[in-house]
């Protein structure tokens, strides 16, 4: 079983060369794939390039312990739950309480007996895949999530859509009736224009006098300079309308794309410029929007979830900042690794809320006032596209989201400059 693909993979942490290499034969006996680590530092750089659901680590070690290593596995809010367990030479009750509070799982006793160490094992195995089972439900959400996006996002068209079409129609109803008057105008002189042409005695045709005095009367009554200047700017209001509801349609389109799929050749500066498009117009006076594009690869991806991600992360940093503030967003290429770094200088949040933020129905808004899944469908997307998503968060010191995804191979350098600055202030 160990030669399987599927075989769970363990990570095994231990400084010393012989106990490392006895806890490697022993698991794998079990049916697990082990990869080994002489210490803390190399266990969490496997551990941040691979997925391990259980890991077996050693107490004391240079550089990064044991315990160091738990918070940080604990810390890296990974939507698979880790399986840990402690081996130590300890044997103070302390030191159990200790590392469980450091966020191991579990605390076995060096010498171990190899077949106690398998049941824990095994214990670990039960629940990550209990774990497993709970995350294949969630996703389950993710359609629902996507469909309650889709509602929100036509209730915000239909707000938009309203004032265009609500002066259009005005503009056009008032256009009407100044059609009218000018109509009554136009026969007026045309009647004119038949008398003269009827009577070669025009200067002495006491009724072709009282036409002209009606027509001069009419005529200044009207204000027709007035009435042509503003049918001309009425009906350029109209046009203008015309255009912004065909420019939310194709936003709303571009933005979602829902038939595409996962192979799609996407710049991410594109899919941020498009999102930026949908929410500008609710967005409140007071708050400001910086998209710092760079110079980026184009990423793998279905740019439809990719804005349902950075949507729903925009929408939680609005939200956070309140009436007033600003969120910056910057692009920028990391190795092989596609950057985007979105910042708030909101509140902020305390390190338990940030160690939740992800977890589904988790929300700090008043019940009924958010489902408590959007970062959690935003965090899914991404880690569906190969990548990660970091938070860092401190009271009154605002929150930054830093999003990962692996470039595409061989493509070529997105266009964009370090240097240009699209603002966006809700006006």
């Amino acid at each position: 079983m160990n030669d399987s693909e599927n075989a769970m993979k363990v990570l095994v942490v231990d400084d010393d060369t012989t106990m490392r290499t006895i806890l490697i034969d022993t698991v794998s006996r079990l049916g697990y794939r082990c990869v080994g680590a002489r210490d803390g530092v190399e266990a969490w750089d496997l551990f941040r390039a691979d997925t391990y659901p259980l890991v077996i680590t050693d107490w004391m070690m240079p550089g990064m312990d044991g315990l160091d290593l738990c918070r940080r596995i604990r810390g890296a809010n990974r939507p698979h739950y880790v399986y840990i367990i402690i081996l130590t030479a300890n044997h103070d009750r302390g030191d159990s309480v200790t590392g469980l509070e450091s966020g191991a799982d579990d605390y076995v006793i060096k010498p171990y007996d190899p077949s106690e160490l398998a049941a824990r094992i095994g214990v670990g195995r039960r629940i990550t895949h209990l774990e497993d089972e709970r995350r294949r439900d969630q996703l389950k959400l993710l359609q629902a999530q996507k469909m309650a996006s889709v509602g929100r996002l036509a209730a915000g068209v239909a707000h938009e859509i309203n004032n265009p079409i609500g002066f259009v129609a005005s503009n056009l109803r008032t256009l009407g009736e100044n059609h009218g008057e000018l109509r009554n105008l136009v026969g007026e002189y045309r009647s004119v224009v038949s008398a003269v042409r009827a009577s070669d005695a025009a200067r002495g045709d006491r009724s072709l006098s009282e036409k002209m005095k009606r027509i001069a009367d009419l005529e200044s009554n009207l204000d027709v300079d007035f009435l042509l200047d503003d049918m001309s700017e009425m009906i350029e209001e109209c046009r203008s309308g015309a255009a912004r509801v065909g420019e939310i349609v194709h936003n709303l389109t571009d933005f979602s794309r829902p038939a595409e799929g996962y192979d799609q050749d996407v710049d991410l500066n594109d899919c941020i410029a498009a999102t930026l498009k949908v929410i500008g117009g609710d967005l409140a006076p007071g708050v400001v929007i910086r998209h710092v594009p760079g110079e980026i690869r184009s990423v793998t991806a279905s740019p439809g979830h990719i804005n349902i991600a950075l949507l729903n992360i925009l929408t939680n940093a609005i939200q956070a900042i309140g009436p007033t503030g600003e969120i910056r967003i910057e692009t920028m290429q990391i190795g092989e690794w596609v950057t985007v770094v979105i910042s708030d200088d909101g509140p902020g949040m305390a390190s338990d809320l940030v160690s939740r933020i992800f977890d589904p129905f988790f929300t700090t808004r008043q019940v009924g006032s958010g489902t408590g899944l959007g970062l959690n469908v935003a965090y899914q997307i991404i880690e569906q596209h190969g990548g990660m998503v970091d938070v860092q968060s401190e009271p009154g010191e605002g929150t930054t989201f830093t999003l990962r995804i692996p470039a595409r191979r061989e493509s070529h350098v997105a266009e964009g400059a370090l240097s240009r600055e699209a603002n966006h202030d809700g006006k």
